[in-house]
């Protein structure tokens, strides 16, 4: 999957010049917050080829959708 950057979006909780980030999940186009998570490594985040998601809704998707084992998952 590759997910790409873009710029002001009229749906988004954006402001012009913002950079703006996609969730996987749900679709929602963004600013980064405290709820976002990424998951890729460092060289894949160079590329742009990272999956985002928004909530902890979208993360419990995903962890779902992609059998991440608990003992992997980030925790705060």
């Amino acid at each position: 999957m590759s997910l790409k950057l873009s710029y002001y979006d009229k749906k988004s909780d954006i402001s012009d010049g913002q950079r703006a980030h996609t969730c996987c999940i749900c679709g929602y186009v963004g600013p980064w917050g405290h709820k976002w998570a990424w998951y890729g490594s460092l060289r894949d985040d160079e590329d742009g080829d990272v999956d985002k998601v928004c909530s902890e809704d979208c993360m419990a998707a995903y962890n779902a959708k992609h059998k991440i084992p608990l003992s992997n998952r980030r925790t705060r």
